[in-house]
């Protein structure tokens, strides 16, 4: 009988010398790595670019096989993870599009002493802003293709208008309620996300 040529349902082996259990460290090379991934697959997402755990289970045994810190990630945390990505993104798309600021990818936004009571407000609305004061985000480009098609607004904060004339953003419309609960749920994923694609290595909570 011919061998199968079935591929495995297994999940990849874990590296000699890595833990299996215990939390999952994301690096920026996973990061990338992750995101690149998801693009390679990204006719498995609908118009709106959400993936099924499938792809996700396949994200992690990809990530496996180059993991060099950390416990393994799973199908849960790189979904955790794509919402983080996703949710960064938006931030980064907003401030880029607000007139008087400056973004730079390396640098972040450089806070001057015109745009300080702007970025304050917006600070105390959205904290998880904080991180792109002085420290940029590496992965806006990389992650266009993976831009929802179809764009039904949603409804955040605007730096530069009074917090009762908010808009509709025109940045890509992620599922930002979901996003926002799992920030504020403190999904073990999202732990040290303050350096995600900064440069900076994060290591999550256990799973």
């Amino acid at each position: 009988m011919a061998p199968s040529t079935a591929p495995s349902t297994a999940p990849a082996a874990a590296p000699a010398g890595l833990p299996t259990l215990g939390g999952a460290a994301w690096l920026v090379a996973d990061e990338k790595r992750f995101i690149e991934y998801l693009i390679e697959h990204v006719t498995e997402a609908g118009d709106n670019k959400n993936f099924k755990a499938s792809t996700f289970r396949g994200a992690a045994d990809h990530l496996e096989l180059t993991r060099t810190r950390g416990g393994p990630k799973t199908a849960k945390s790189c979904e955790q993870k794509y919402c983080t990505l996703q949710k960064l993104w938006g931030l980064v798309n907003i401030i880029m599009g607000v007139s008087g600021w400056s973004w730079s990818d390396k640098d972040g936004i450089k806070v001057t002493l015109a745009m300080e009571s702007s970025w304050d407000d917006w600070v105390r609305v959205n904290a998880d802003v904080k991180r792109f004061h002085n420290k940029g985000w590496l992965f806006y480009d990389l992650m266009l293709p993976l831009k929802p098609e179809k764009a039904k607004g949603s409804n955040v904060f605007c730096p530069s208008l009074p917090s009762a004339e908010c808009q509709k953003s025109q940045s890509p419309n992620w599922d930002y309620v979901k996003i926002d609960e799992s920030f504020a749920q403190g999904d073990d994923s999202n732990k040290g996300d303050a350096g995600s694609g900064t440069g900076d290595d994060n290591v999550e909570g256990g799973e």
